[in-house]
């Protein structure tokens, strides 16, 4: 008797357990860009004989106890996922990948700048008579990006800038003001006394750059994403020039004889009429820069994105503009020699292409 109803328990708890089984769960998974992921192991918590595997398309489809109440999900390279069961039989599931892995590290992009420019000197922005300042500029680069997190990067590339200033000095004139000291070409020293009108003056820098920066990613959803680029950018100045028009007289003081020499050729006391384009003289051509960008990022494609955003590029070397270019310059005027850095300040457009790993 006690065989008879042992077997009869067995045979109870299998039916329960075939009636059990009669629950069918399908969905698909992606990771967070939304791409399928196929391979995925997908089990039943405390069941572990209760299992599939995703197709190629993310797609899947397993039989569960209609008892079980949490689902598993596995994968390489990604967080395993605990999922708890509603009522739905038709699940979306959206994978995430490990902290320190990233899938499609590797970006290719090309960043287009224009704003304001600046070849900036201290000295000539703080004097009254000159109006001194910064005028357009623009860039491009191409540069490469390597992902180590989700959210963290490197990148480095080469690019092309341009920098300008623009100046303007009205009237001028230093009579009586003994600071411009020079050598004439008997060897003697004299004090310069210039008379300056209508002085138009563009100065232009022309660079090729090579930039290392930090990058930070955020991602606000499948399409909308945040950045920011920090770091330093070293110049290689392949030309400087200077651009002048105006008027200049010239006048020499010779303290050592209390006298004050002009409209004499030879020695240059005459009047200049300025119409000239001259390079910048035995300037420093290597500089390094901070360079700061931010913005956001709007996915077109799985592999393509464009970036809109602003950035900002300030030297923190002297570009050592300390020579007269023509005979109205601030050197031939105010006379004092500053630091002389360039500046950049204004809108980017990026287009990102990702790297995409085929899996």
């Amino acid at each position: 008797m006690k065989k008879i109803s042992f077997i009869i328990l067995i045979f109870l708890y299998f039916s329960f357990l075939i009636k059990s089984q009669e629950r069918l769960i399908t969905g698909r998974i992606t990771d967070y860009k939304g791409k399928p992921l196929g391979g995925v192991n997908i089990t039943a918590k405390d069941y572990p004989t209760l299992t599939t595997i995703s197709g190629v398309d993310g797609e899947f489809r397993i039989e569960i106890f209609d008892f079980t109440k949490v689902l598993i999900f596995s994968f390489a390279d990604m967080q395993t996922k605990e999922l708890i069961l509603g009522d739905q039989d038709r699940l979306i599931v959206v994978m995430e990948y490990m902290a320190m892995k990233n899938p499609d590290p590797w970006s290719l992009i090309l960043n287009l700048n224009t704003g304001r420019s600046d070849v900036a000197n201290k000295s000539k922005e703080s004097d009254q008579s000159w109006n001194s300042k910064g005028d357009a500029g623009s860039g491009a680069f191409l540069e490469i990006e390597y992902l180590l997190t989700k959210n963290i990067g490197l990148g480095t590339g080469i690019g092309y800038n341009t920098y300008a200033n623009k100046s303007y000095l009205k009237q001028f004139n230093n009579y009586g003001q003994n600071y411009l000291q020079k050598i004439d070409k008997d060897n003697e020293s004299y004090y310069l006394y210039n008379e300056v009108s209508s002085v138009d003056e563009r100065i232009k820098v022309k660079a090729i750059s090579f930039p290392v920066k930090l990058k930070f990613h955020f991602r606000a959803g499948k399409k909308l994403g945040f950045f920011t680029d920090i770091g330093i950018k070293m110049i290689y100045a392949t030309s400087a020039t200077v651009v002048a028009n105006g008027s200049s007289i010239w006048q020499g003081y010779y303290p050592q004889y209390h006298i004050v020499l002009y409209d004499l050729p030879e020695y240059g006391f005459v009047k200049y009429n300025i119409n000239s384009e001259n390079p910048i003289i035995d300037y420093n051509k290597f500089q390094y820069s901070f360079i700061l960008s931010l913005g956001m990022s709007y996915r077109i494609k799985k592999e393509f994105n464009i970036d809109f955003g602003v950035y900002f590029d300030n030297s923190l070397s002297d570009l050592k503009y300390d020579k007269p270019i023509h005979q109205a310059d601030y050197l031939n005027t105010i006379g004092k020699i500053d630091k002389t850095t360039l500046k950049g300040l204004g809108l980017m457009l990026g287009f990102r292409f990702h790297f995409v790993r085929k899996r």
